[in-house]
């Protein structure tokens, strides 16, 4: 399914949007940084622990990707 044109073209997908290893952050489309806002531990029924990071954009207001990127009334976050 990734290799779809529509999944590659699709900006709310973690996976189209630049990442920054080394400083641990994300670039969105509209240019503004996706920073680091939590860690949340997650445990399913069988037991199999995981960790996933939260990331929210540092200033979302009068973004004109916003609609592309999420269907959330307040910020962004990837996981």
């Amino acid at each position: 399914m990734r290799q779809k044109r529509s999944f590659k073209n699709d900006i709310s997908k973690r996976e189209n949007i630049k990442y920054d290893a080394e400083l641990d952050f994300y670039i969105c489309h509209n240019d503004k940084k996706l920073i680091q806002t939590s860690i949340i531990h997650r445990k399913s029924a069988s037991g199999y622990k995981s960790e996933v990071t939260v990331y929210e954009c540092e200033n979302y207001y009068n973004c004109d990707h916003k609609v592309k990127c999420t269907k959330a009334k307040g910020n962004r976050k990837y996981r």
